[in-house]
Formats: structure tokens, sequence, C-alpha cells
């Protein structure tokens, strides 16, 4: 369950019609610049669903216009072969923004809670043009993962989206990265939390349900998970007249005696891709993650998937990169190290199997070695698949390999364990599946 924190404020602007203010970290990319914005206007204007009423089209596309000039700034430049991922395109806004701007390939993408795989719309031209069609993939970004390749799109546009994503924003994260190419960029819109428009709201008994994330929080969620972030901007969308304007220039001093944070009212962002990416729930987003648990990989390593699929039992994460990565210790006698998916573990293997940990113990200087037992087992069963005892020396680094066998469904999951002796310390740093 999403969360807001306090945190500080990053960069702001004041307002549509003026360049933004931008905060870059490493070497940002160029941004794209509108050219003709009263040719775009003039395309947004034209087309139309066949469902659409004329009049609320006219009024979505005014109330839209600033939000897409504002994002297609934080665009990189892009050439010929330039491939860009649109998520949840419809009303097609910004497609029709990208047909005039993005001199690329564009893949678009919606989800209408149907189990279809592609659809498509065709877009009325009110003025006598020729219609539009666009066909899109078909899929749930928050749950499904993503039908394109690894490393496949240069660019992915995720706008207005993010904030609608109540249970789990970090799967949708890992598929933008794991479909992104080296250094590729992924630009995400939101409103913001912390706007003025929400305050009052706020003050006023009312609530805004997908409202959900400060500037702050966007950099943390970003730079936790496996982003660079080159361009954050929060900024004010639409023109004010001249009182309001007053007002809230009135206000934002007044607030600043309480919090120095942002009250604007979209937060902008464009992020590049890191490497790897962290399976990460920060504290200042989420109510205790460590209850819940996502079998996606055959594998566990610490400080990349270890808040997924590692179990209870195991200490704080502890940063060990000179050592080649991240650690986590625990104490006791039966430490759940891994959980996996047998389907994903079954899936093309022949012959053999084995399970294997890299893990380190520690001892009383006077014990030479230490009893070390690896086990896999199916999870909630006794069945035992595998099992092996070992003694090692401490403070050595160990890979420990036991070979597995047995009937396991595909639908089950597999479990496993490590059991060391009472009070020995057992460091381990990555535990997967041959």
């Amino acid at each position: 369950r999403l969360r807001g924190p306090r945190d500080r404020v990053l960069t702001a602007s004041p307002g549509y019609d003026e360049p933004p203010r931008v905060a870059r970290s490493g070497t940002a990319a160029p941004l794209m610049r509108v050219d003709d914005v009263q040719g775009l206007v003039r395309d947004l204007k034209a087309y139309r669903s066949n469902w659409e009423e004329p009049a609320t089209r006219a009024w979505l596309v005014e109330g839209a216009i600033p939000r897409l000039l504002a994002t297609l700034e934080m665009l990189p430049e892009g050439g010929r072969e330039s491939r860009l991922l649109e998520l949840g395109s419809a009303p097609f806004f910004t497609s029709l923004c990208l047909d005039r701007m993005w001199p690329g390939q564009v893949t678009r993408a919606n989800y209408d809670g149907t189990d279809a795989k592609r659809g498509s719309q065709q877009l009325l031209n009110v003025e006598g043009g020729a219609d539009r069609v666009y066909e899109y993939d078909l899929f749930n970004v928050e749950t499904d993962e993503f039908p394109y390749a690894d490393e496949t799109f240069d660019v992915v546009l995720f706008s207005e989206l993010i904030e609608h994503l109540a249970l789990n924003p970090v799967w949708a994260l890992s598929e933008i990265h794991r479909v992104l190419k080296k250094d590729g960029h992924v630009v995400i819109t939101t409103p913001n939390a912390l706007s003025l428009e929400r305050l009052a709201s706020y003050l006023t008994g009312g609530s805004e349900m997908v409202d959900k994330y400060k500037p702050a929080e966007m950099r943390e969620l970003l730079e936790s998970t496996g982003f660079d972030i080159d361009a954050l901007v929060i900024r004010d969308l639409g023109a004010f007249p001249w009182y309001q304007r007053v007002r809230r220039a009135v206000a934002k001093v007044i607030l600043r005696f309480w919090s120095r944070q942002p009250r604007d009212t979209h937060i902008f962002v464009r992020a590049r891709r890191r490497d790897p990416f962290r399976w990460h729930f920060p504290d200042k987003l989420y109510d205790d993650m460590s209850m819940y648990a996502l079998l996606r990989h055959p594998w566990v390593e610490m400080g990349v998937n270890d808040e997924i699929q590692c179990g209870p039992g195991w200490d704080a994460l502890e940063d060990w990169r000179e050592w080649g990565g991240y650690i986590r210790r625990a104490r006791g006698k039966l430490l759940q190290a891994l959980r996996m998916p047998a389907a994903v573990y079954l899936r093309g293997k022949d012959g053999a199997r084995h399970a294997v940990a890299r893990v380190r113990v520690t001892a009383e200087p006077a014990r030479p070695t230490v009893g070390l037992r690896l086990r896999v087992v199916p999870f909630h069963g006794d069945q035992r698949l595998g099992e092996r005892a070992v003694e090692v020396q401490p403070a050595e680094w160990h890979e420990v390999s036991v070979e597995v066998s047995g009937t396991v469904g595909a639908r089950d999951e597999l479990e496993l364990q490590l059991e060391i002796e009472p009070d020995v310390e057992a460091v381990l740093k990555r535990a997967w599946l041959d």
C-alpha cells in the first residue's frame, strides 16, 4: 500500500509557457523542442474517435496541451532508427504529437481488461482530411510481462500512469528497465501530491485518489531501483488569471515557513537505465513489503531481488560492493534463503539439477570448521528434494551445492534452506538453481 513521506524539494518551474528549469545529473542527452506548437494543436483538435462528443474532445485537448508540451520537451532527441514505446496511448493525444515530432518508430500499448493481445482505434478527421488508425498491444503494465524482447526501445514514455498503480509500480519499472536499451531513457509524468490544488482539496475535506507522489519520492523510487535521473522538473500547468497568480504566489511564500516543498501542479522526470535493476520498495512509499513474495527468478542475489525472494530471518542489507555486491547476515537453525517458482526452474532443464549457495560463516576463533546444511524442499511441504551437510571453514566464501531430484509440479514453489550450527553467523551473497 502506497503512503507518502516528508522529504525535500528538488526543482520547480513557474509555468508551462516558460522554459522549464531542469535539475540534471550526469551527462544528459539534448531535450526535444516543440517548434510548431500551433500545428500540433491543430492536429489535436482535428481528430476524435467516432464515439466522442466534439465539444468534449475540444475541452480535453485544451486541458491537455500544457502537459503535452512539457512532456514532449522531456523526450531525448531521436533518429530514424530510434524506437519509442508509448504506454497508455489512449486517447492518443500524445500519439498525434509523436506523429509530428518523433523521427523514429513508435510502439503503442493500452489495457482494456480483456484477454485480447492487440487492438486498434480509428480517429476521424473532423476537418475532412484522412482518418488515422492506431494499432496497439494490450497488456497490464502492473502484472504482465511486456510482450517485447530485452533492450528493444531507446525511450519508454510512461505518462500519467504511475499514479494509478496502487499495487506494485516496481513491477512496471522492472519491465520498463528490461525493454530499454543500455542507456535508454524513461520519461515519467505525474501530478504533484503537494500542489496547492491538492492542499486546498485536503483542507476542504476532499482528496485525490491518484495523486500519490512527491518529487523526492519519485526520485527515490527511480534511483533505488535502477535509473539515473537526467532531468526532473516541477511546474504549474495552465494560464492563471492575474488574481490567481497573486493568490498562488502569496500562498507559496506563506507555506515556505513550514515546508520548502514545491507547490506546482505537475512532476516531469527523464531517467536513464542503470544496471542492474534492483527490486526495492522504499520505506517512505511502502508499508512493510517484507510480507510479500514475488517469485520471479530461479536465483536470489542480495541487493538485487532479495526483497521479493529472500525468506525471513535475514538481517538488513549491507553494502559490500568492494567484495563484489551486497550481503545479508543471519543467525539461526533454519534460514529460508530462496523461494522460486518451480515452473521457472524446470523450464528447459534436462538431466541433473543443482542448488548452489554462495555463503560465508563466522564462528569463534577456536572452531576451525562449522557445520552447514543445504536442502531444497517444496514450499509448505515435507518432501526433501535435495540435502547435503558439509564442514566449512569460517571467514571464507564457499559455494555449497546439492543435487536436486524428485517430482515437482509446474505450479509448485521451491525453497532453498540453509541450516547452520547454533550461535554461528551466516553471510549470504547469492543462491541459485542450475
